[in-house]
C-alpha cells in the first residue's frame, strides 16, 4: 500500500522540491564566488601612494650664524645681559598629539675662552663627571666639536662649537633619548650656518 496523492498534490510537492533545489543551488554558487580570489580589472581614480605630512622648519638668524630648527619648538630669546654670552635663545617644545615628547634646546653665542674649548667651564663641568657625562667629538660644519651626553636621571646633550674666536654651545634637555630628540638638535646642527 502507498500513499496516494492527487493529481494537483503531486505538482505542487515536486515544485516545491524543484524550488528548494533552484535555491539550494543558487546559494551553494554565490557561495563559491564569494569564496575564490577576485578577478577582473581595477580601476584607480585617485592619488595611490599616501603622502605623509613634511616636517616644518623655522629658521634662528643672528648676527653669528643662521640655523632652522623644527617648527614644534617655540623660540624664546634669553637676555645675554644674565650671562657672559652675546646672544642666547631656548626652543621649547610642548607635547603635541601624537608626538609624546617634551624637549628644550639651548643656543648659546659668547667668546672662546682663551685656550679653547676645554677652558670653558661647561667643559670643565662635564670632564669633573665622567660617570654621569660621555665626552666625545663630531663634526659639523667642517668645524670638530666636542659633544657632551647624559642619559640619567634625563637625557641631556651638549655640543661645544669653537668656531672664528666664538664658543657656540647647543644644549638639548628631554626626558629620555629618542630618535625625535636626536634627530631635532642634528637637523639643527647640520643646517647652522656661520657668518
Amino acid at each position: 500500500m502507498g500513499i496516494k496523492f492527487s493529481r494537483k498534490k503531486l505538482k505542487l510537492i515536486v515544485a516545491i522540491l524543484v524550488i528548494a533545489v533552484v535555491i539550494g543551488l543558487a546559494v551553494l554558487y554565490i557561495m563559491r564566488l564569494l569564496n575564490q580570489p577576485a578577478n577582473g580589472t581595477v580601476i584607480r581614480t585617485g592619488p595611490t601612494a599616501l603622502t605623509t605630512p613634511q616636517p616644518s622648519y623655522r629658521t634662528l638668524d643672528s648676527k653669528y650664524f643662521t640655523a632652522r630648527y623644527s617648527g614644534r619648538f617655540g623660540l624664546a630669546a634669553s637676555d645675554p645681559k644674565t650671562s657672559a654670552s652675546l646672544q642666547a635663545w631656548t626652543l621649547v617644545a610642548h607635547q603635541e598629539a601624537g608626538i609624546g615628547e617634551s624637549s628644550k634646546i639651548s643656543v648659546i653665542v659668547a667668546s672662546l675662552p682663551i685656550g679653547g674649548v676645554t677652558e670653558d667651564g661647561t667643559y670643565k663641568l662635564f670632564a669633573a663627571y665622567p660617570e654621569l657625562y660621555t665626552i666625545s667629538e663630531a663634526t659639523y660644519g667642517g668645524d670638530q666639536v666636542v659633544v657632551a651626553k647624559r642619559i640619567k636621571p634625563t637625557y641631556q646633550q651638549t655640543v661645544l662649537w669653537s668656531h672664528n674666536g666664538f664658543l657656540l654651545t647647543v644644549t638639548l634637555s628631554a626626558a629620555s633619548e629618542t630618535d625625535l630628540v636626536n634627530g631635532e638638535l642634528d637637523s639643527l646642527l647640520t643646517s647652522l650656518k656661520w657668518r
